[in-house]
């Protein structure tokens, strides 16, 4: 192949650029991070903007308003006059209204479903239009009420009314309205609107008067909040950490909204100056797991956490910004803010999503301080990240330190398929590291070129129609020194691609380099073949380019692929992190909680460690798949519209089908054959409200405690009922046909060891 013809085919955008980190130092502002959200994002968070972590304004519990309290209705502080107000245990906030009206309303609870599962913003576009699209005069002249009835009287379901109310309130920029001559009265818009420019008033008390008014229970929820002011580590106070955001009853779940940090600029303008504004989809009904990073509230429940964690332990969480949620990341690794490594050395890992994983592109920042300044690490030779990607969904992160300090890493990412004016890398997440000692025996990692490590973190391969066929990570382990790489081609003019490679160590650049031919082949007709020789134990990279076309410049060498050659054997600490990733996969599907089985296995994944554990791994796969779809059967249900139970409990005396299809889902709940053998005494139950209202039942039921007996119990009372005849009958009892059934199912997977020697029980015991 030395003496190949170049081929016709356009090189990825962009020149070859070797000191890829110096591109993204540029823009780095006062030695930290990527870029002034100010300046370079298309957007800018009005968290971004203010002075504090929490809104620059006078807390709810001391505003008042034309000499009088605020009612919020539900806060988790004191508001209002303070003598009426009561603390609920049951729900924990304080309130002024009467217990039959919380026995209405669930308390709070983890959901049982995540954003991605339940709400697709694509599917609220029309909503999104309407509500930014309503005249700023038309909106702002008359009463509040009004305002949310022109927002939410086209809508029968309640998501839709809380997005219309969210847009719209994150869509306007509040420091731009101007007063008008006369103080507006308690009760109109421009009163609330006003009141929040003169920080006497807040977003999330405006969210919440809102949402009351639509008739939809919204609780102000006040704690810290880890903002543009926070340092990595830091100790924070509520004085200068203080913030509000809002939960918000949607389909009997609780969902968070924070309305203030939701608001985003549009342009290079800053918030106070910025002409239009942009709702952010990452503060509106986020994961209780993803808000928690940020967002720590001084009531525990409302954290909406299935185990809650303390205030300590929220203070060492791992920061992660904004991009991380909206490239739909999750950490399998290093959960905490602050690392310490004692060989100099950190490898990290972060889970990618499976649709938009090869659009994503990520680099590394790495600062070391000096004299209370941090100095960004850069070197012509070296590079201390070394990031692939060694499967379709995960990236993985190495760190070499140069010597003993503190260091700061900074991950920063974008979606290429954004192509918005001042798009740009933006902050994934940010890392304090302690190094007790330098890396050894290399302090660092060769510096490649533009195509970054691995075949998967470009699209060159791809776009050149070569595909690797096996070595598809990073870093390659090659005994005695000797590999061979592969690359498929489908295109016959491919056979005549001409390829080469730069063998480079830490010790010398790409430029004093000269690119090799020799040991470069086609094999039959469709592979091109690499042969690699290194010198054994030591560690280096290859660096493949290929010669292509460019309409510019005429023939070009690119760089396509790089890889790290590493000629060690497999070490004692590799065979202990194996067994580490066993115990934690074990654990996992021990607990049985989705969150901890989909990292476990995640890592092993990442890790290439699932042939060490195939059958383990397997188990897993499939306890997950079975957890998720035990979530969206019970969301379904939730999801019902009250008319549907209406109806259900109508029937003066319905179908035997639907009888049986209720007398088993109650029996799940806890209520036994004596009490719903007739159909009046299911519809009594059916027809409860407050704490022993159906849908609250549903949404608190647990299936780690459903008892094997009570699961065959309902099966029998189900006997040969199919799920098509349900759904002649009643389209709402085939939805709960299908969640008994996924239901029992699962139990009975778990217990099929005693499945044989249990009798199905239908009645209550008597002791």
């Amino acid at each position: 192949m030395g003496n190949g013809a170049s081929v016709n085919i356009t090189p990825v955008k962009g020149a070859d650029r070797l000191n890829r980190d110096n591109t993204v130092a540029k823009s780095v502002k006062n030695g930290h991070g990527p870029r002034s959200r100010s300046t370079v994002s298309a957007r800018t968070n009005r968290s971004d903007q203010s002075k504090s972590s929490g809104e620059n304004y006078v807390p709810s519990k001391i505003v008042k308003m034309e000499g009088r309290r605020i009612s919020l209705k539900f806060a988790t502080f004191k508001f209002g006059d303070f003598r009426q107000l009561t603390f609920s245990e049951s729900h924990h906030f304080y309130t002024d209204e009467d217990e039959k009206t919380l026995e209405e309303i669930p308390p709070p609870h983890s959901p049982y479903t995540r954003k991605n599962e339940f709400f697709d913003p694509e599917d609220y576009a029309e909503v999104d239009k309407c509500a930014s699209g309503i005249p700023k005069s038309k909106a702002t002249s008359g009463t509040l009420k009004s305002l949310v009835s022109l927002l939410t009287d086209q809508y029968e379901d309640d998501m839709s009314k809380v997005r219309a109310i969210y847009v719209w309130l994150t869509s306007l920029n509040i420091n731009k309205l101007s007063h008008p001559l006369k103080n507006p009265k308690v009760g109109y818009t421009m009163f609330y609107l006003m009141k929040i420019k003169e920080r006497l008033g807040n977003y999330s008390q405006l969210f919440n008067r809102m949402c009351n008014i639509a008739g939809i229970p919204c609780v102000v929820i006040h704690g810290y909040l880890k903002g543009n002011t926070y340092e990595i580590g830091q100790k924070l106070d509520i004085k200068t950490h203080y913030g509000e955001w809002n939960a918000v009853l949607i389909s009997s779940q609780w969902r968070f909204v924070n309305a203030f940090w939701g608001a985003c600029a549009l342009g290079s303008e800053k918030a106070v100056n910025a002409a239009q504004y942009k709702p952010d989809e990452n503060y509106f009904v986020p994961d209780p797991q993803h808000l928690i990073h940020t967002h720590f509230p001084e009531e525990e429940k409302w954290q909406l956490l299935e185990d809650p964690i303390t205030f300590k332990e929220w203070e060492e969480k791992a920061y992660l910004k904004e991009r991380f949620f909206e490239l739909e990341l999750r950490l399998l690794s290093h959960q905490e803010c602050e690392i310490t490594t004692e060989n100099g050395e950190i490898e990290m890992m972060f889970a990618l999503p499976k649709k938009r994983a090869k659009d994503l592109k990520f680099m590394a920042l790495v600062y070391m301080k000096e004299f209370n300044e941090w100095k960004i690490l850069e070197d012509k030779k070296v590079q201390h990240d070394f990031i692939h990607v060694p499967i379709a969904e995960a990236l993985v992160v190495k760190l070499r330190f140069p010597k003993r300090g503190i260091y700061r890493f900074e991950l920063v990412g974008k979606d290429t398929t954004i192509t918005e004016k001042n798009y740009d890398f933006d902050w994934v997440a940010i890392y304090k590291i302690k190094c007790e000692q330098a890396a050894s025996p290399y302090s660092g990692f060769p510096r490649v070129g533009a195509a970054g490590w691995g075949p998967n973190n470009d699209h060159r391969l791809e776009d050149l129609g070569l595909t690797p066929l096996k070595h598809t990570q990073g870093m390659i382990f090659a005994k005695d020194g000797f590999t061979k790489l592969r690359f498929k081609f489908e295109e016959p003019e491919l056979e005549d691609l001409q390829l080469s490679v730069k063998m480079i160590t830490v010790k010398e650049s790409l430029d004093e380099v000269p690119t090799e031919t020799e040991g470069i082949r086609v094999e039959s007709h469709d592979k091109h073949v690499i042969d690699i020789e290194t010198t054994p134990g030591e560690e280096s990279a290859a660096c493949v380019f290929a010669l292509v076309e460019d309409k510019t410049y005429g023939s070009v060498e690119v760089n396509i692929c790089n890889y790290l050659i590493v000629s060690f054997p497999i070490d004692e600490i590799t065979l202990k992190d194996i067994e580490s990733t066993r115990k934690t996969l074990l654990l996992a599907i021990e607990q049985k909680k989705l969150d901890l089985l989909e990292r476990a296995v995640d890592i092993v994944e990442t890790k290439n460690y699932e042939r060490h554990m195939p059958k383990e791994t397997d188990t897993a796969r499939d306890l997950i798949a079975r957890l998720r779809n035990i979530q969206r059967l019970m969301h379904d249900v939730l999801a019902l519209d009250n008319r549907v139970f209406a109806e259900i409990r109508s029937y003066p005396s319905p179908i035997p089908e639907i009888h049986d299809v209720m007398k088993a889902a109650l029996l799940l709940l806890g209520n036994f054959e004596e009490e719903t053998k007739y159909w009046d005494n299911v519809q009594a139950l059916l027809g409860k409200i407050g704490k022993e209202s159906i849908k609250r039942r549903i949404a608190l039921f647990d299936i780690d405690t459903l008892e094997l007996d009570i699961a065959l119990g309902a099966r029998k009372m189900l006997g040969n009922l199919l799920i098509d005849n349900v759904n002649q009958a009643s389209a709402g009892a085939a939805t709960f046909y299908v969640w008994i059934m996924g239901v029992i199912e699962e139990v009975e997977r778990r217990n099929y060891k005693v499945i044989d020697n249990t009798f199905p029980r239908t009645k209550r015991q008597k002791k």
